[in-house]
């Protein structure tokens, strides 16, 4: 239970998506393109670890970095995969944005359509190093390691649960 509790204190408005269930479908949203080809593994590692971490509380996810990681080969345009990915999206119960997101076209198109569809959305959380550090050091001060990049107030709450959401698509 220690472990489930420190993973779920890596997202922010989880409690949107009510209890943990497999039928629950989490898509993961995150950058994936970068001039250089290193960073983009850095972040289908990113999205993958996301995934992993909601699927060890007993979500779904849908991670699309990993469908179309070395499709770059065929020169399709970017306007193709964010296409196939918002269809992918609205069949999904809930949106989960990963820490980077707001510098992403994609991602921002994504985040749009969920709200606008009253979508739940949540939010990897990100921990500051200076946090991390006095943490570490057994400090117990609560230091409010964790900010929502960019997200501000009511944004992305949507209006119903996950389990509600996309139950009829």
């Amino acid at each position: 239970m220690g472990s489930e509790m420190c993973i779920r204190d890596s997202f922010i408005g989880l409690e949107q998506l009510g209890t943990p269930k497999r039928s629950t479908l989490v898509y993961v949203g995150g950058p994936l393109g970068s001039v250089l080809r290193c960073n983009r593994q850095i972040n289908i590692a990113r999205a993958e670890f996301v995934g992993v971490a909601l699927c060890s509380l007993g979500f779904t996810p849908v991670i699309p970095h990993k469908l179309y990681a070395d499709w770059e080969a065929y020169g399709w345009e970017e306007e193709l995969y964010y296409e196939m990915d918002l269809h992918i999206l609205h069949r999904c119960n809930a949106l989960c944005l990963v820490v980077g997101w707001k510098d992403s076209k994609g991602c921002k198109m994504e985040f749009n359509s969920a709200s606008d569809a009253g979508m739940p959305v949540i939010y990897e959380a990100e921990v500051e190093i200076e946090d991390a550090e006095a943490d570490s050091t057994g400090s117990t001060e609560d230091s409010g390691g964790k900010t929502e990049e960019g997200v501000s107030g009511d944004q992305g709450t949507g209006s119903q649960s996950a389990q509600d959401w996309g139950s009829d698509s």
